[in-house]
């Protein structure tokens, strides 16, 4: 889901991943667990816009897992934002289960 939401969230999703594939160690597959290097890459990357389309990545992420979206202040806040969000559905997954 999270790398449906970056492809989402801009035309140029997937020439970002595949950019910050080549340059960087981040693979694809690995992506939710190097959060910290992605958004330190993007920011390097954008610049001033890396703010703008991780909150958008966020946001969508959000809405993909049913769950309210609010605010992100800073991009670096981006690896907690999408750790919550997993942690909630995988919740919401035990709770199912039971």
């Amino acid at each position: 889901l999270l790398i449906e939401s970056i492809c989402e969230s801009t035309l140029f999703g997937e020439n970002i991943l595949r950019f910050l594939e080549m340059t960087t160690p981040i693979k694809r597959e690995e992506l939710s667990d190097r959060l910290d290097i992605f958004v330190k890459e993007l920011e390097e990357l954008l610049g001033e816009g890396a703010r703008m389309l991780s909150k958008e990545i966020v946001k969508n992420l959000y809405n993909k897992l049913g769950l309210k979206f609010d605010d992100m202040e800073d991009v670096r806040d981006m690896p907690r934002y999408v750790r919550h969000a997993l942690n909630v559905y995988l919740d919401s997954l035990l709770v199912k289960v039971r």
